[in-house]
């Protein structure tokens, strides 16, 4: 297992930033928002980027984000975002592209068949990926109408039959959705691609909101709990602190620094050493 963060949890730092603060936090990787990609790339040529993430030992651990659809009219649209994105992560070495399946699906269409045509897209998404050894993982989002949890998402990547379309299991999602640790269990750890971790404040599952988060450990959220499952069939991906909570990026100056600290005393619950199953 490897250690990462998010940029979300930077937020309001540029991307050299983010790079310099991971690497003197501690961590592997960093997980590259696009924004803050393309703000870097419209100074910096993206080799200057690569020698930078490897000057202070970061992995590039997978980009954020583009959206999965129901094969409607913006389709095209998502497609070239996908390209786009794949272009941008083969530059940069990067070999995983986060996806979320779209929040407004088409009105009236049964959950079934809205399953359906999103494991159509994604089939088609995953395929163009593969052209330059990219992974697409897809995340199941927190009371989601399509894609609440691991079943409904595992239903599109095994009906996709993509080898390079993978899981990204985030426990804040997980806990939102009531998704249960016989379901967690049951998720082939080959399928698994990356693990997010967060906590969250104590209030009612259907008002959580996701700048209620907390750094690990501080909350209700059972996420030792959940991380020992994985951990037991022997992931050994990357483990992602991404936090996104206002009063983090307006007050504390040492975000990479406190996430660190704070994953560690996650880990140290589960148990999980860094660099394999304990």
């Amino acid at each position: 297992m490897k250690v990462g963060i998010n940029g979300a949890t930077m937020h309001p730092w540029p991307l050299e930033v983010q790079i310099a603060a991971a690497s003197a936090a501690g961590f592997e990787g960093l997980e590259i928002w696009r924004d803050k990609l393309e703000q870097y790339l419209a100074e910096h040529e993206m080799a200057e980027l690569v020698d930078l993430l490897a000057s202070h030992h970061i992995e590039p651990a997978g980009l954020c984000f583009v959206y999965l659809g129901y094969g409607d009219g913006q389709q095209a649209e998502r497609v070239k975002a996908v390209r786009e994105m794949v272009r941008l992560a083969a530059g940069l070495g990067a070999t995983a592209i986060a996806v979320c399946a779209a929040r407004n699906p088409p009105a009236g269409t049964p959950k079934a068949e809205l399953l359906r045509l999103a494991t159509e897209e994604a089939r088609i998404m995953a395929a163009i990926a593969a052209d330059q050894g990219v992974d697409l993982f897809l995340e199941p989002l927190g009371l989601h109408p399509v894609v609440p949890g691991p079943m409904e998402a595992m239903e599109i990547i095994e009906g996709a039959g993509c080898p390079n379309l993978k899981l990204l299991f985030d426990v804040f999602h997980y806990y939102q959705s009531g998704v249960s640790l016989e379901e967690i269990a049951a998720t082939p750890v080959e399928r698994l691609g990356a693990i997010h971790v967060s906590d969250c404040e104590d209030v009612p599952r259907k008002d959580l909101d996701h700048l209620m988060r907390l750094y690990p450990t501080l909350g209700v959220l059972p996420a030792a709990e959940m991380l020992r499952l994985p951990r037991d069939q022997g992931f050994a991906g990357y483990v992602i602190v991404e936090v996104f909570r206002q009063e983090y990026w307006d007050h504390d100056p040492d975000l990479a620094v406190h996430s660190m600290e704070y994953l560690e005393a996650l880990l140290a619950r589960v148990p999980w050493e860094r660099g394999g199953a304990k």
